[in-house]
């Protein structure tokens, strides 16, 4: 996919970008907890979905193409939550190196 073969009208469901964060607590610790640092319009597009028997239970892959306008800063260990799915982030290509679109491989987390 080019850049220029996107539009701003493809752009049709909202997402959010979130990382995550480890907040100290009373015992000395950490807590893992995920900040949301981004709110953007995206184009989701599914991409396929497989089932694997494991450990004596069936699971289930779900994976997604994710096209967002170019933030820096984007990480492959950050989620993508989209209305009450989650969908971590696999990998990341910015479309012809141009700093306009980011393409996010993602797989749904279940």
């Amino acid at each position: 996919m080019k850049c220029c073969d996107i539009t701003a009208g493809m752009l049709r469901h909202k997402i959010s970008l979130q990382q995550e964060l480890n907040v100290s607590d009373d015992a000395g610790g950490y807590t893992k907890t995920w900040n949301t640092y981004a709110v953007v319009w995206a184009k989701i597009t599914p991409k396929g979905a497989r089932e694997t028997f494991t450990g004596m239970k069936i699971e289930h892959t779900i994976t997604h193409d994710i096209i967002i306008r170019y933030i820096s800063g984007v990480a492959p260990k950050d989620k993508v939550m989209y209305n009450d799915r989650e969908l971590s982030i696999e990998g990341i290509v910015n479309i012809d190196e141009r700093n306009v679109w980011l393409k996010l491989s993602c797989e749904e987390i279940s």
